[in-house]
């Protein structure tokens, strides 16, 4: 699954991106309560399909971890890693739609 973003992203080498996309990983921690999300931005998805490396960005739009109840959330960790990172950069400014359903 992936996410389309649009606005301002900024990498650490001061390039600031309109649009890009990302690529969520999800790991279930071994407590089974809670999902440890990496994310990988790129420029654009045919970029990341030719093998480009992800984009140094925030730290804290990269890794985060979220509170986990699998009767709650469902069992498909990376739907809702997905959409727990959509929501997350929303609350950060960004216009997210996933992609790749």
């Amino acid at each position: 699954m992936a996410l389309n973003i649009q606005g301002n992203l900024e990498t650490k080498n001061g390039l600031t991106l309109t649009n890009s996309y990302a690529r969520v990983v999800p790991q279930l921690e071994k407590n089974g309560t809670s999902i440890y999300v990496n994310t990988e931005y790129f420029p654009t998805e045919e970029a990341y399909s030719n093998g480009a490396y992800p984009l140094p960005v925030n730290f804290k739009l990269i890794d985060c971890q979220f509170d986990y109840d699998r009767n709650v959330d469902g069992s498909d960790i990376l739907m809702v890693a997905t959409n727990k990172m959509k929501e997350r950069l929303e609350n950060f400014g960004f216009s997210v739609s996933i992609t790749e359903l």
